[in-house]
């Protein structure tokens, strides 16, 4: 019988050492006398370059996420003129890449999670006297992807066989639009030049009156002037048509992040308007837990609650906020993503005369708010990976879902492996949207997020 081969040596694990309380408080003293000598904000990049470490071994220092190199946690304390004690750290086994690997895989959620009281009320709405409702609400809020998630509501579909969506961000025109949707592009056509626009409307209205269909109008602030009217007046000749009959068989779903005048006028139970607000917090920790970010401690569930109310429970910020989190340099430490950049809000608060402990802003100044976060997360993303943010620009020229090639041929000209990582990092880091048909995966960015994608590259800086 051979001699059994000898089963490969069992590589031990590096050791290294996690800093205590006494430790890490040691430190932090440090660095807050260090900073307010010099009189400026800390930052982890600056403590990180004083100490010449790479910051997200300063960030996993300070908050004793994992064991570090003794090396590495003597240079920081060296840096700030502190000296490392053997009672500052314990001595444990580094594990090495944990960090990196445990947020590779890219979530999957339901934008409308939590929401789902309120579809129940509206789906039972839509089914008895209103006949058109209106769904108002911020960029980002969630509207689409609410309206949507009613589209696919079985009672609806029962009821309604025929959905119908369009979404006026992509699509030019008023009544032909809706009309080549409603009627079909050929009969569309007839009826226009049988009759031009007039003839139009007159057939729409017959054929939602008769034929039960649900119709999604979607984003139609485009089509509103400054004073809320509809630019085209044949529109408001659709919607007074539509409610000045004695029976309709359809349904109307409209999303705008600012309700038309038309609308407002009603006072019949035939029109319901509802302002969609943010996520609640037990929704907010759920999604962030399916994110890759479970909240370990008490801290990090009070931080997550400053963050919810800060956002009003926004969606898309509380999505990108979500996607730095979990990735470098934080790797999941939401307390330490907050006390980077929670003091923005404050800046900002302060700049328009608000003090940081009042109740929640106002819609105006919450969009105002979103914006300049997510114009942030995205300077923030150049800073960290240039190529993924040219990708991410190039990407908001396109209005509809691309695959990976697509996205890969914007950056064409360089390797296939840099244009797979570029595209991995936005994945990741949760700036695109997903959209699945026939096991394809086609990627997009939320409209509200290209649109200030785009705005940011028309500035002059």
């Amino acid at each position: 019988m051979p001699p059994e081969s000898p089963s490969p040596k069992t590589k031990k694990p590096k050791k290294g050492g996690l800093l205590t309380d006494r430790g890490i408080s040691k430190i932090e003293s440090a660095i807050a006398a260090s900073n307010a000598e010099q009189n400026r904000r800390v930052s982890y990049s600056k403590i990180a370059d004083r100490a010449n470490i790479p910051v997200d071994r300063a960030i996993s220092i300070l908050y004793g996420r994992q064991p570090e190199k003794l090396s590495i946690i003597r240079a920081l304390f060296k840096a700030f003129e502190t000296k490392l004690r053997r009672s500052d750290y314990q001595i444990l086994p580094i594990e090495e890449g944990k960090e990196a690997s445990q947020n590779a895989s890219t979530p999957s959620t339901s934008p409308w999670v939590g929401r789902e009281a309120l579809a129940t009320e509206l789906v039972q709405q839509l089914q008895n006297s209103c006949w058109l409702l209106c769904v108002t609400g911020i960029g980002g809020i969630g509207k689409t992807a609410f309206v949507e998630h009613l589209m696919q509501n079985p009672t609806l579909q029962q009821e309604f066989p025929l959905g119908l969506k369009i979404d006026f961000q992509h699509q030019r025109g008023g009544i032909e639009a809706i009309a080549r949707l409603v009627l079909g592009e050929e009969i569309a056509k007839q009826e226009l030049l049988l009759g031009g626009e007039s003839n139009l409307i007159t057939a729409v209205i017959a054929k939602l009156q008769f034929q039960p269909c649900l119709l999604i109008l979607d984003s139609i602030e485009v089509l509103l002037d400054a004073d809320r009217n509809f630019k085209d007046s044949t529109l408001k000749q659709l919607f007074q048509g539509l409610l000045a009959l004695s029976e309709l068989r359809s349904r109307l779903i409209l999303t705008t992040r600012i309700q038309p005048q038309l609308f407002a006028d009603f006072s019949s139970t035939k029109v319901a308007a509802i302002a969609l607000k943010g996520l609640q917090l037990a929704t907010v920790k759920q999604l962030f837990t399916t994110w890759g970010i479970p909240l370990k401690s008490l801290t990090e569930e009070n931080c997550l609650e400053e963050i919810t109310e800060v956002y009003e429970g926004h969606p898309l910020a509380l999505k990108i906020i979500a996607g730095e989190i979990r990735e470098y340099p934080y790797y999941g430490n939401i307390r330490a993503y907050w006390r980077e950049y929670g003091y923005e809000y404050e800046i900002d608060l302060t700049e328009v005369g608000r003090e940081p402990n009042t109740s929640y802003l106002s819609s105006r100044s919450l969009s105002n708010w979103v914006r300049v976060s997510l114009e942030r997360a995205c300077q923030r993303l150049n800073s960290i990976y240039p190529l993924a943010y040219e990708l991410l620009c190039l990407g908001a020229a396109n209005q509809r879902a691309v695959d990976p090639q697509g996205w890969g041929f914007l950056i064409g000209n360089f390797s296939l492996n840099e244009q797979k990582l570029a595209l991995d990092t936005l994945n990741r880091r949760l700036f695109l949207e997903e959209e699945k048909n026939n096991r394809a995966v086609r990627y997009y960015l939320h409209d509200y997020l290209r649109q200030i994608v785009l705005n940011s590259l028309q500035r002059p800086e």
